[in-house]
C-alpha cells in the first residue's frame, strides 16, 4: 500500500530504538518546554556575539600586502655650494632615489643601502625614522620619505550581498560597520533577514544587520583586515503529510511562533490528519537539548531534535502562540490510522472492482 511518509508511531519508535539505531531526540511539546526553547531563541537573537571578536587592531599600521612608496635624499642639497659633504648620498645619486617597496608576506622590505628588516606592525613615520638610522651608518644627513602607495593592511573586505563587493579603505579616523556597508554600496536587497558576518583573524561572529542599526554597539567600529559578508537569512519552513498546504513556505519574520505558521499551513486536513502526530524536525544546539531534557545523550555539535505536539490537548494552542519556528524547519503531520485504513478499504474494493470488470469482458 503507498505511503505518504513515517506514522505517529514510527517517529515515535525512531527515537527510542536500540542504541546505535536512534538519531534524534524526541521532545513532547507542552507550555514550559514551549517557554525555554522561546526564551532560549530570544536570548541568543539579543546576545552581543560582536563581542566575541577581538579588540579592533589601530589603523595606519603597515603589513603584508601593503606597497610602500619609499624616497631617499640628502639633507644638504640645496644648501648653497655644489661641494657635497664625503660619503654623501648625493655624491653618487645626485638629489636622491625612490624607491617602491612591497611588504611580503614576512612582513619585510628590502630597501639600497639599507637592507632588509621587519616593518610590518609600524607606522609610515615609524618606518622613515627606522629607514634614516640604517641609512645613517653609511650616508651623512640623509632624510626619507615613506607614503603607502597600495594600502591593503588597513582595508576592510566586503562581499556577499553588497552592490560593490570588494575593499573598502578605513579612514584615518575610523570606520564603523554600517559606514563601511555604506561606502560598499549598501545591500543588494534591504531585508530585515539580513545577516553579517565578521571574520577577524581566527574568530568569526555573525549577527543580524538590523541589531547594528538599532543598536550602536553593535555597529562595531571596523579593524584592518577584516572580511565581512553580508548575506540573506534562511527563511523557508517546509510542511509535509496532512496539511492543507504543503511544501515551501516562506517566513514573515525572525521570530514567527508555531500558530502564524500553522495558519499559513491553512490547518491540518481534517479527513487524514493524526492531531497528536503534529512534529517538528530541526537541529538544535546540543546546550538547549540538554536543558530540555537532561538524560539525553551530550553531544558537542548541534544535535537532531524532533518535537512532538498533540493537538487533542487545549494547551497546545498556547504552545502553537509561544513556540518558534526557525528557518529550515520540517513541520510533518502524520496521518491517522483511520486514514490509512480507508486507503487500505478503497485499494481492495478498486481490486475487487478490476476483478469484477475481468469477469464481465470474460462472459460476453
Amino acid at each position: 500500500m503507498p505511503d505518504e511518509g513515517p506514522s505517529a508511531r514510527g517517529v515515535i519508535h525512531g527515537a527510542t530504538a536500540k542504541k546505535g539505531s536512534a538519531n534524534y531526540t524526541l521532545i513532547d511539546l507542552d507550555s514550559p518546554t514551549a517557554a525555554k526553547v522561546a526564551a532560549f531563541y530570544d536570548a541568543r537573537l539579543q546576545s552581543p556575539v560582536w563581542q566575541d571578536l577581538p579588540p579592533a587592531r589601530s589603523i595606519g599600521a603597515v603589513a603584508s600586502g601593503d606597497v610602500l612608496d619609499i624616497t631617499i635624499w640628502d639633507a644638504n642639497v640645496g644648501q648653497g655650494g655644489e661641494e657635497l659633504t664625503p660619503g654623501s648620498l648625493s655624491a653618487s645619486q645626485g638629489k636622491g632615489f625612490a624607491v617602491v617597496a612591497a611588504v611580503d608576506s614576512t612582513g619585510m622590505i628590502s630597501v639600497p643601502y639599507a637592507g632588509r628588516w621587519l616593518v610590518a606592525g609600524f607606522t609610515p613615520a615609524q618606518i622613515e625614522q627606522q629607514l634614516v638610522r640604517r641609512l645613517g651608518q653609511k650616508f651623512v644627513d640623509v632624510q626619507a620619505s615613506v607614503i603607502v602607495k597600495e594600502n591593503i593592511a588597513n582595508t576592510v573586505f566586503f562581499e556577499g550581498d553588497v552592490l560593490h563587493p570588494g575593499r573598502v579603505a578605513l579612514q584615518s579616523q575610523g570606520l564603523r560597520l554600517l559606514q563601511g556597508l555604506a561606502l560598499a554600496g549598501g545591500s543588494k536587497d534591504p531585508d530585515p533577514a539580513l545577516v553579517v558576518t565578521v571574520e577577524r583573524g581566527h574568530i568569526t561572529a555573525s549577527w543580524p544587520l538590523i541589531a547594528s542599526i538599532q543598536d550602536r554597539q553593535a555597529n562595531i567600529p571596523l579593524s584592518p583586515g577584516d572580511a565581512v559578508t553580508v548575506s540573506l537569512r534562511p527563511t523557508h519552513y517546509y510542511a509535509f503529510g496532512a496539511v492543507n498546504r504543503p511544501g515551501v513556505q516562506e517566513l514573515g519574520s525572525t521570530n514567527q511562533h508555531l500558530a502564524e505558521v500553522a495558519g499559513t499551513m491553512q490547518g491540518l486536513q481534517d479527513a487524514r490528519a493524526n492531531p497528536a502526530g503534529f512534529f517538528i524536525f530541526r537541529y538544535e544546539p546540543a546546550s538547549l537539548v540538554a536543558a530540555l531534557q537532561p538524560s539525553s545523550e551530550k553531544v558537542s555539535s548541534a544535535q537532531p531534535v524532533v518535537y512532538r505536539l498533540d493537538m487533542r490537548d487545549p494547551q497546545s494552542f498556547f504552545v502553537l502562540s509561544t513556540f518558534p519556528v526557525q528557518p529550515g524547519d520540517i513541520l510533518y503531520v502524520s496521518n491517522a490510522r483511520i486514514a490509512e485504513l480507508a486507503k487500505f478499504l478503497q485499494l481492495v474494493s478498486g481490486f475487487g472492482t478490476s476483478i469484477q470488470t475481468g469477469k464481465n469482458v470474460g462472459n460476453q
